[in-house]
């Protein structure tokens, strides 16, 4: 009869036995079935799987690679064209000013209020509806758009950092409307002349200050 502490070392034995033959039956279940799916992919109709499974996902990378540059490269020609047209508005506004100094040394004085109606009507370009049109657009599309809301288009687009500078443009624009809101017209010709005088210096002050970042090379 055995002893106890044999059959507990025998009974040890058969668990480590078992134990050993279900990893074995465990690796060569998993061998199998990597001989099966390199059979597998070997076949024709796996060769076919996989191919169409990769091109697919090649294919629906690449489209959309191309849709999200296609995206950008429509948003930055959106952002230069408004740039352009923003700036043009701008720099037609400051070539009228500069008639305005002349006509200031010929004596002819513009009231304040003129001075700053014209400033938003050339950057609101609004004079298409006069008598006698006058279109200072650049982009046709852009031909009956404000000043305000070409650049309430362009803080859409641009980067967090450059809406400061395209609100002091907003500013301005509002400004030049509330002055152009203000009647003036002294009937002394030395007050005519300092008022028209002082009102075309700060208009030209004020463009000139805000195309010195943005828009300065489009100047």
């Amino acid at each position: 009869m055995l002893a106890e502490e044999d059959k507990t070392r025998i009974q040890a034995e058969e668990v480590f036995r078992l134990e050993v033959r279900r990893k074995l039956e465990a690796i060569e279940l998993s061998l199998a079935r990597r001989v099966r799916l390199g059979a597998w992919l070997n076949s024709s109709f796996g060769l076919w799987v996989l191919s169409s499974v990769v091109l697919t996902g090649l294919t629906t990378a690449y489209t959309y690679y191309q849709n999200k540059r296609g995206e950008q490269a429509k948003k930055e020609e959106t952002e230069r064209r408004l740039d352009n047209e923003i700036s043009g508005r701008m720099s037609a506004a400051l070539a009228r000013l500069r008639v305005d100094e002349l006509g200031i040394e010929k004596g002819l004085f513009d009231p304040p209020a003129d001075i700053y109606s014209g400033d938003v009507g050339y950057l609101d370009n609004s004079f298409i509806s006069d008598p006698h049109p006058q279109d200072f657009s650049i982009y046709p599309e852009y031909q009956k758009r404000t000043f305000r809301s070409l650049l309430f288009e362009l803080s859409t687009i641009v980067a967090q950092a450059a809406l400061p500078e395209l609100r002091e443009a907003v500013a301005l624009w509002m400004r030049f409307k509330d002055l152009a809101s203000i009647p003036t017209g002294a009937a002394d010709a030395a007050e005519r002349k300092r008022e028209s005088t002082q009102g075309v210096d700060d208009s030209v002050q004020r463009l000139e200050s805000q195309m010195k970042g943005r828009w300065r090379s489009r100047m």
